[in-house]
């Protein structure tokens, strides 16, 4: 008889297979992947928001660019055909591995002398392996969550749209949870709390990412316990390659992928305006003030994301679309109205409120996006859609700093971001027509 731990997704002789799982284990899965996910994602990208600070800027600046430039390279020529080939779980742990490869570059450069060329080369071969692993990371998810919600809604007999929407606020506050621990830990390391110092440092800054890499190399190990969601058929591989690779462009030329990825480019260029501009140019409390409030941002997107995840199942997902526009919006909308400076203290405790509507944004993206690209894009389209997702995002984040470094009027950057949260909704609604046609016509061709 099937043990209990099997059942749930943690056996390690059915970890690739998911044989004999019910609805209830598969979402218990689910949620083993996003744990292990999380944590390893939290540890590996919490060094992106000190880069600029901790490091030479320079350094910071053109080593996290070239990382979201290598993640868009990656997303579309490495991520589906990887995960079409390999299966979603083992390109999970491909992608986990390479993002703890920067996790320990990082570590190591920041001990080098700022600027020098032994802390050039080390983060930015951290920076192009963990950009060479978040294209088929994100992807992979992507491809794992929609696989899940199938099996889920196969088995329930509930309505995928339903359970897209429970996965993945599930997910995303899940991976939210994570990072408002590791981020306000390396705050609390530190002795700090935004601008209050309450002790002398615990351990050094360095030590706290040293520990942080091998927490996201465990989360490896974890991962590989993890049931894959569908088994991965024998084919050729080199032609598969292509074919999938074929598909990711073909989407990349439909309009209803960028009517839809407007969420995505307002996310990455807004992400970016956030880590590279007001945080250097408007947070005056050192890392523990950096640290507190990136915590603070994914405090808010790990609440609000079940909450999006819920609302979504009730009033439909394009309400919660609207609302995460209406919050990335007002980020730039508020800055040009009423700048942050010297004459009135950067906003003082006010500036939190940026954070929480940068969080609220983000909640968004993670849960209710995600699951209407999986609604939108299902089966053989899933892998090619969830890499289209990646580069719209690492493009539009690796834009975001591209422009910070050779613009000299910053209010640019503001504008940038507010005009693509306007054009979200819109870009929804129009996504929404086109897929409702394109339905009803494959719908009548089968009929016919």
């Amino acid at each position: 008889m099937t043990n209990h731990l099997d059942e749930a997704g943690f056996s390690f002789v059915r970890a690739w297979s998911g044989e004999h799982l019910d609805a209830a284990a598969w979402r218990k899965n689910f949620l083993l992947m996003s744990l292990a996910f999380g944590v390893c994602q939290a540890t590996v990208t919490t060094p992106v928001g000190f880069a600029t600070s901790v490091l030479d800027p320079k350094v910071g600046q053109i080593g996290t660019g070239i990382f979201m430039l290598c993640s868009m390279l990656s997303s579309l020529l490495l991520g589906a055909p990887v995960v079409t080939a390999l299966g979603s779980k083992t390109s999970l742990l491909i992608g986990m591995s390479l993002s703890t490869v920067y996790a320990f570059c990082f570590s190591v450069a920041t001990l080098q002398v700022p600027g020098s060329n032994y802390q050039w080369i080390i983060y930015l071969l951290g920076s192009i392996s963990m950009g060479a692993g978040s294209g088929i990371l994100w992807t992979a998810q992507g491809t794992f969550f929609g696989d899940s919600s199938t099996l889920v809604a196969d088995q329930e007999g509930s309505p995928k749209d339903s359970v897209t929407a429970s996965l993945g606020g599930r997910f995303a506050a899940v991976l939210l949870a994570t990072e408002i621990v590791m981020k306000l830990g390396v705050s609390l390391s530190q002795g700090s709390l935004l601008q209050w110092r309450f002790s002398e440092p615990l351990v050094s800054l360095s030590a706290t990412f040293f520990i942080y890499s091998f927490g996201a190399a465990c989360m490896v190990f974890v991962m590989s316990t993890v049931a894959q969601p569908s088994r991965r058929e024998t084919h050729d591989t080199t032609a598969e390659y292509y074919n999938r690779l074929k598909v990711t462009f073909q989407l990349c030329r439909s309009p209803k992928i960028w009517c839809l990825g407007l969420t995505n480019l307002t996310f990455g260029f807004s992400a970016g305006y956030m880590n590279g501009y007001v945080n250097s140019a408007f947070v005056h409390g050192g890392a523990g003030g950096i640290g507190t409030l990136l915590a603070i941002t994914s405090f808010v997107a790990a609440t609000a994301s079940t909450f999006f995840g819920r609302l979504a199942q009730k009033v439909g997902k394009g309400v919660v679309i609207a609302l995460g526009a209406f919050a990335f919006a007002s980020i730039p909308l508020s800055i040009l109205l009423v700048p942050p400076s010297a004459a009135n203290d950067y906003w003082g405790s006010w500036l939190v409120m940026l954070y929480v509507l940068q969080g609220l944004g983000r909640a968004v993206y993670e849960s209710t996006n995600k699951g209407v690209f999986a609604d939108f894009f299902p089966g053989k389209q899933s892998a090619g859609a969830f890499a289209n997702c990646m580069m719209q995002n690492a493009f539009a984040f690796f834009m975001s700093f591209l422009l910070q470094s050779v613009l000299e009027d910053k209010s640019v950057l503001a504008w940038i971001v507010l005009v693509l949260s306007v054009l979200t909704v819109p870009g929804f609604l129009v996504s929404s027509a086109i897929h409702k046609k394109t339905s009803v016509a494959s719908v009548g061709a089968a009929t016919v």
